[in-house]
């Protein structure tokens, strides 16, 4: 599941019923977001649920850490960018 975790999670909220697969997936998401963000599907993550996860109040993990992974996430998103950040321009900044 955790392999999987987008395609898992966008299905629990499809249905009502799955309601304990949500709250696992929710708590996965706080508890071990490491897992989500390393995992190999990670840059084909929909930008929603990427904001889902880095919304949450209890998200177990440092904030360069979370940055770090969105920059990585942004960058599979829009290869075109430079990979070093800091040759990054106004322009490349605004989408």
């Amino acid at each position: 599941m955790k392999q999987n975790f987008n395609l898992i999670y966008q299905t629990s909220f499809e249905n009502d019923s799955f309601y304990e697969l949500q709250k696992y997936c929710t708590d996965l998401m706080t508890k071990e977001p490491i897992k989500i963000f390393n995992s190999l599907n990670f840059s084909s993550i929909p930008e929603k649920l990427l904001i889902t996860i880095i919304q949450n109040d209890n998200l177990q993990m440092s904030e360069i850490q979370v940055w770090e992974h969105i920059l990585k996430w942004g960058h599979a998103q829009h290869p075109e960018l430079p990979s070093n950040v800091t040759n990054y321009s106004k322009d490349d900044l605004t989408f």
